[in-house]
């Protein structure tokens, strides 16, 4: 009787100690899943603040381009075709590095939350695995088992993180190269911009010339014509000029023809 009762405590000892044993890896279980869930929220919150700066952005940009159509327009009324396009070409290469730039940046943080991510999960990987070297007495064959699952799991996490470090000074570097482009495309169009006015302020100049003539001198038709033929000439000297492709042929014949008509 008494061995019996005496095996009867060693079994109920030992069913306490899996109990209480089962009992610890429920709370862990649980703390490790209130953990992912706390992950979970702010990684979603996370990407709804991420979704509304780009929202943002996008209708800051649609008001931008909004803007530069209107400013297009007023410009095609006034300038020539050929500096025209010159001007949309710059604005569409500008528009094209703005886009470039903003899905860089949201690129760049999207890894950066990545990284963030991965080194929480490295984190929690080496404190379970901390836990799992504690316990390592009662399990000792599964536990080793795990733990070699554990460091291969964190050997390929380390791997992803440097080569996430690496793309992400590649998409430094390339977002520093397109910041230069952006710069030259700026200077271009500034360039453009002051031919345009120059062209405007010789254009106006001509026409108050001509309206100056119309309303003082009593001149005859056919020297109105002589007048204008030699404003429009000079025009285009101003315009071959502006443009880098200077043409004094066009202009003597038309001198040649006003003066032909004059004599």
């Amino acid at each position: 009787m008494v061995t019996i009762l005496i095996l009867l405590v060693i079994v109920v000892l030992l069913l306490l100690v899996v109990v209480v044993l089962l009992l610890l890896v429920v709370v862990v279980l649980l703390w490790l899943v209130i953990v992912v869930l706390i992950l979970l929220v702010v990684v979603v919150l996370l990407l709804l603040v991420i979704v509304v700066l780009i929202l943002l952005v996008v209708v800051v940009l649609l008001l931008l381009v909004v803007v530069v159509l209107l400013l297009l327009v007023v410009v095609v009324l006034l300038l020539l075709v050929v500096v025209v396009l010159l001007l949309l070409v710059v604005v569409v290469l500008l528009l094209l590095v703005i886009v470039v730039l903003i899905l860089l940046v949201v690129v760049v943080l999207l890894l950066l939350v990545v990284v963030v991510l991965l080194l929480v999960l490295f984190i929690l990987l080496v404190l379970l695995l901390l836990l799992l070297l504690i316990i390592l007495l009662v399990l000792r064959l599964l536990i080793i088992l795990f733990v070699l699952l554990l460091l291969i799991i964190l050997l390929v996490l380390l791997l992803l993180i440097i080569l996430l470090f690496l793309l992400l000074l590649l998409l430094v570097v390339s977002l520093l190269l397109l910041l230069v482009l952006a710069l030259f495309a700026l200077v271009f169009l500034a360039l453009a911009w002051g031919v345009l006015t120059s062209v405007v302020i010789v254009l106006v100049a001509l026409a108050r010339r001509v309206l100056r003539l119309r309303s003082t001198e009593a001149a005859t038709s056919t020297q109105v014509t002589f007048e204008v033929q030699t404003l429009y000439g000079v025009v285009g000297l101003h315009i071959v000029g502006a443009v880098g492709h200077p043409s004094p042929g066009g202009v003597s014949r038309r001198r040649r023809r006003g003066d032909n008509r004059r004599s």
